[in-house]
């Protein structure tokens, strides 16, 4: 017992030992019995940190210490030490923190380590190119605030329209509505937006899911065969150059939450109190619904979209809220979500031409 004697006997422990409070940088190869010393007989002394370089000089630039830069010093006993830096942080770095790249200081090490570091953040950078936004993609938000307008706007004329033929040639509670743009203009860009309708009488069908479905295959036979969709498939269209392109599909409907159209026909006094309701889906996957109250509700508008809708002045021109998952939403009855994808099916072919 002549080790345990002199751990006993051992006024001060030793730095290197393990029951003290001044324990050296860098732990031993393998942890020594509780209560034990590193230096008894049968334990291999700690073993220093041996830092990894990316140079051979690199070591000399781990071990400078010149002029007080920081980082770590070699003692007389081979261990590693912090020494002082004003500003904190580590050794030999050009910011007031001590972060940032390493300085090139003279010597080999410095300035193999510094050109190290900049040549792997120049790879990174290099590796991440961001691309610029087209002038239609800067227009885009601008667009989808036009097409809510539009809908609401061509909504209020389906219902008055088919208020008033109720009861002599009725039309059907469901119209399409194609969005097509102009090329953006202008500083921020804007596309002038131009409709057209495909109205349908009431004998046509009254699911709008399944109007959707048949209409399908009406547009694929018209735009295979080449023909214009101007004169094949939409009733009225704006004016539009040559250049307007197909933007996206939009549905008016006077069937509602708060009721079908045939029961809103028989509780409406005038057209005024007929609401609607809208889809959308552009070119962009962004997709809108938008309901329209009736004047007894004061003809608010309320709009759910999946992108935002801004002004070119970047402000709100009505109140709108967020639904990444729109046409994916089960928060409705089942035969919402089949109406989405048939219009979204009947979006593609047009996207397909």
């Amino acid at each position: 017992m002549e080790g345990a004697a002199t751990v006993m006997a051992s006024p001060t422990p030793d730095p290197a030992t393990y029951g003290s409070h001044t324990l050296r940088h860098g732990p031993p190869s393998g942890p020594p019995p509780s209560g034990g010393r590193g230096d008894e007989p049968g334990f291999a002394p700690p073993q220093q940190p041996q830092p990894q370089h990316r140079g051979t000089a690199a070591q000399d630039w781990w071990n400078r210490t010149e002029g007080h830069a920081g980082g770590y010093s070699s003692t007389g006993d081979g261990s590693y030490q912090p020494t002082q830096q004003p500003g904190g942080g580590y050794a030999g770095h050009p910011s007031a923190g001590g972060y940032g790249l390493p300085h090139q200081q003279g010597g080999p090490g410095g300035a193999a380590d510094a050109a190290w570091y900049r040549d792997q953040a120049a790879q990174q950078y290099a590796r991440a190119p961001v691309d610029e936004p087209s002038p239609f993609e800067l227009a885009l938000p601008e667009l989808r605030s036009q097409v809510v307008n539009a809908l609401i706007r061509m909504n209020w004329k389906h219902a008055s329209e088919a208020w008033q033929r109720r009861r002599r040639d009725p039309l059907s509670a469901h119209a399409l509505v194609f969005f097509y743009a102009e090329p953006p203009t202008g500083q921020p860009p804007r596309c002038e937006l131009r409709t057209a309708a495909r109205l349908f009488l009431a004998a046509d069908g009254k699911r709008l899911a399944m109007l959707l479905y048949e209409m399908v295959g009406v547009v694929r036979d018209h735009l295979t065969a080449g023909r214009d969709p101007r004169t094949h498939i939409f009733s009225t269209h704006e004016p539009m150059s040559m250049r307007a392109r197909y933007v996206g599909l939009g549905v008016s409907s006077l069937d509602t939450p708060a009721g079908t159209w045939d029961e809103v026909q028989r509780s409406a006094s005038t057209d005024m109190d007929v609401p609607g309701r809208c889809y959308a889906r552009l070119i962009d996957t962004s997709t809108m619904l938008v309901d329209r109250l009736a004047m007894t509700e004061f003809g608010v508008s309320q709009v759910l979209t999946t992108h935002p809708t801004y002004g070119t002045s970047r402000q709100r021109q009505r109140r709108w809220d967020f639904d990444r998952d729109l046409a994916e939403s089960t928060d409705f009855d089942p035969e919402f979500w089949t109406t989405w994808q048939w219009l979204i099916q009947l979006h593609d072919v047009f996207l397909r031409r």
